[in-house]
């Protein structure tokens, strides 16, 4: 899902980290660096868990 906000005058669009995971450059460096999709969910929901029970 893309996610656009309106900014001054210019649209600002960041990527979703499904877009991004989803994107064939970042699958050649995650390819690059010894690393999966699956590699990287599991890190991004590890430092969440723990970002919430830091909160």
């Amino acid at each position: 899902m893309l996610t656009q906000k309106f900014g001054l005058d210019r649209w600002i669009w960041e990527p979703s980290l499904d877009d991004l995971l989803n994107d064939p450059t970042m699958h050649a460096f995650l390819l690059r660096d010894r690393l999966s999709v699956d590699h990287v969910r599991t890190l991004v929901k590890e430092v969440r868990q723990r970002l919430g029970r830091a909160a």
